[in-house]
């Protein structure tokens, strides 16, 4: 049984239910705790009635984490969000003290693979971090934005595990703002200090995982066996964080500029997932509009540098 859990509001409630989508289809045991940011989102997953989710309320962290209402005002709602990512696994943990391990997702992930992978690498350790992997011109982004990427962390329910969750959630509630300072970015440059400060944190050296927006074009991507893999070390790819698409309507969204012929076969999954999740959301509020892209500028220029649009089925 894996446990996940990532938060998403209304406007990013079709992509969550996306990534559902597409751990659904690994044929694994898992239940997906879901941090519920708004009333709608709240509602209409409960009206869906997944028998993996585990619906939080805001307000339920709010109160277990009452010094979250004293920066709550002060930040912006992105910066709010990122503020909550380490109190939403202790909370988990807490909660829940017979689960071993707390897997958190962005909600804009989608699984091609069963991610037992991670876990086999994961093995007895207490966090799992993945690198951005970046290379050439691109490293000086990782002193702006840290080495690590925030898209998928797991933590063990023991001493190192808790120590380094209370040490980031202390952190992000001092400071976790949407800018880049020597030392802190967000909630995700903090990841730079987990190995020096605590023991037992692995940073994967699975290529396969952590394939995003940063990264995308370093790769060849094929068909082999059934499976989409990487070249040319050939590894299976398990996730990809797609941070920069923008869903145009329910029919199909532009892509971003990263996006190469042979990586445009991720796209075509994650669609059919998103168009999926659309279709669900519809059947409980017919009128529904969140998530989609509608400054006419972006679309405009995104339109210019891609000329394609990727629709689902």
């Amino acid at each position: 049984m894996y446990h996940f859990c990532t938060y998403f509001d209304k406007n990013f409630l079709t992509r969550g239910l996306g990534l559902y989508f597409s751990l659904k289809k690994q044929n694994i045991e898992f239940s997906f705790f879901i941090l519920c940011l708004d009333k709608e989102t709240y509602e209409i997953l409960k009206k869906l009635n997944y028998s993996e989710l585990r619906l939080i309320k805001l307000s339920q962290i709010e109160t277990f984490y009452p010094d979250l209402l004293s920066v709550k005002e002060e930040r912006t709602k992105v910066e709010y969000y990122w503020t909550l990512t380490p109190f939403l696994l202790l909370f988990i943990l807490k909660k829940w003290p017979s689960i071993d391990t707390i897997t958190y997702f962005d909600a804009d992930l989608y699984f091609y693979n069963n991610p037992k992978y991670l876990f086999k690498e994961f093995g007895n350790n207490s966090v799992f971090i993945i690198p951005h992997r970046l290379k050439g011109l691109d490293k000086k982004h990782e002193k702006r934005w840290g080495k690590y990427n925030v898209g998928l962390v797991m933590f063990r329910n023991d001493k190192n595990g808790i120590k380094c969750l209370n040490w980031w959630s202390d952190k992000c509630l001092e400071w976790c703002y949407y800018k880049v300072e020597e030392n802190r970015a967000g909630d995700q440059k903090y990841l730079d200090y987990f190995s020096q400060l605590f023991e037992g944190v692995l940073s994967s050296e699975n290529h396969g995982a952590g394939i995003g927006n940063w990264n995308l074009h370093y790769y060849n991507y094929h068909m082999n066996r059934g499976h989409i893999s990487i070249s040319p070390s050939n590894e299976k790819v398990i996730f990809c964080h797609f941070n920069k698409v923008m869903i145009l309507n329910k029919y199909g969204w532009i892509i971003n500029r990263s996006i190469s012929k042979t990586s445009r076969i991720l796209l075509k999954p994650y669609a059919n997932s998103i168009y999926k999740a659309i279709k669900k959301v519809e059947e409980i509020q017919t009128n529904f509009q969140y998530g989609y892209e509608n400054n006419r500028f972006r679309l405009f220029i995104y339109g210019l540098i891609n000329r394609q649009l990727f629709k689902g089925k």
